[in-house]
């Protein structure tokens, strides 16, 4: 296995990854903070520093560390490691965002409007591309290990695998649920 898995000892439902690097800090604190006074609970809210490989509670405590973090050059690390985080964080839904988002209401209901087995994503600028940026992992989603991603790499452009175009998707049989965009509005 490419990754340690996270032990939850928290509430059960919806976990909530936030994608960090240390550069990021401010903003995955105040994104965390946007989705605690949101009503999510601190025990259901981690962060993925990109930089140390450390998954962190929401009080800043180390809960695994991604041992794999170097496998990915610098560049791509934030946005590659992302698709490890299902295999960190097995048997629970997972909402999976970027930092720089702020919550204005709880994110609960994207499980609602995710079909079990499906990946929701808001589709991308470009036609066939989807949304990293937001990416609701709903229980028993099928998802290759971090190994098989890394291994589409050679096969893959960098922007075709990270945007998920449908030659990928095609490739690691999975399901995308389109997610209004609405959960990502960079206009608003």
């Amino acid at each position: 296995k490419a990754n340690k898995t996270v032990n939850f000892s928290g509430k059960f439902g919806m976990k909530i990854c936030i994608m960090s690097s240390k550069v990021n800090r401010v903003e995955e604190r105040v994104c965390a903070w946007s989705l605690y006074d949101n009503g999510h609970d601190k025990e259901n809210i981690f962060s993925f520093n990109t930089s140390t490989g450390h998954v962190l509670s929401f009080e800043d405590k180390v809960l695994t560390t991604f041992d794999r973090i170097d496998d990915l050059p610098g560049s791509t690390a934030f946005s590659m490691a992302r698709f490890a985080v299902p295999e960190m964080l097995p048997g629970a839904p997972v909402l999976i965002i970027d930092p720089d988002i702020v919550a204005l209401k709880s994110l609960t209901p994207i499980e609602a409007l995710t079909p079990v087995g499906s990946i929701g994503m808001r589709k991308a600028y470009d036609g066939d591309a989807w949304a990293t940026s937001v990416m609701f992992f709903q229980k028993d989603v099928v998802f290759p290990s971090f190994d098989e991603i890394l291994q589409l790499k050679n096969e893959f452009s960098y922007g075709t695998l990270l945007s998920l175009k449908p030659e990928v998707i095609s490739r690691l049989g999975i399901k995308v649920h389109r997610l209004s965009k609405s959960w990502n509005n960079f206009d608003r």
